[in-house]
């Protein structure tokens, strides 16, 4: 799929795994930050030993390129879709706690836990949308969304697609709200806010059409 600006939506290659890995340490940076005191790069190395390198039927991955270069990411996740990807981030917390000692590896523990969703049957999760900060306001997100709601349309086993939106991060609401999203309950947590810096989240779902709201 291409437009004017030379955009192309592809499913993510095994070759562009450890780029994404950067984009999404880059671009969601203040959450693990509030968990370790971990640099952009370590971080990029973190998520690429830990993320899957290919999405497969039960994490579809979409990524955006410009030119070649890729400059946005979509990850979903479906039912029983993430088992490998958990396995892989408890084995990463050996190598945390002798880095950043045992306190810190259980804080950030504690945090991936939070952070974590296992979505229900006939449910799509959106593991993460990420566009890297020089090519925000492209119309990108809203691509990459489009494209998801598209999947889930188009699977006859899914009924919605769903995400979890910090309550502070009012754009990316209005973004979801665009996109036909509601939210169906507000969380809010002291745990998390003094794990994560966050407070309340609010979990929207967008529902497919001829389904019903499951969740």
């Amino acid at each position: 799929m291409m437009d004017p600006l030379q955009i192309e939506l592809a499913p993510k290659r095994t070759a562009d795994h450890r780029v994404v890995a950067q984009l999404i340490a880059k671009s969601f940076r203040r959450k693990f930050q509030a968990l370790l005191p971990i640099d952009e790069a370590r971080l990029g190395e973190l998520l690429a030993a830990c993320l899957p390198e290919n999405g497969g039927a039960g994490a579809p991955h979409m990524i955006a390129r410009m030119q070649g270069v890729v400059i946005g990411s979509i990850g979903l996740t479906r039912a029983g879709g993430s088992a490998n990807s958990d396995l892989r981030w408890r084995e990463a917390l050996t190598g945390l706690r002798r880095e950043y000692g045992w306190l810190r590896a259980c804080k950030f523990a504690a945090g991936m836990s939070l952070l974590h969703y296992e979505p229900q049957p006939g449910e799509c999760y959106i593991d993460h949308l990420a566009v890297s900060a020089g090519h925000r306001n492209l119309g990108i997100g809203s691509r990459l969304l489009t494209w998801a709601q598209q999947y889930v349309q188009d699977c006859p086993d899914l009924k919605q697609l769903s995400l979890h939106v910090a309550g502070s991060n009012k754009s990316a609401s209005r973004l979801y709200e665009r996109h036909g999203f509601a939210t169906m309950r507000e969380l809010a947590s002291r745990t998390s806010e003094w794990i994560l810096k966050e407070y309340r989240w609010e979990y929207m779902i967008w529902i497919a059409h001829g389904s019903e709201v499951s969740g």
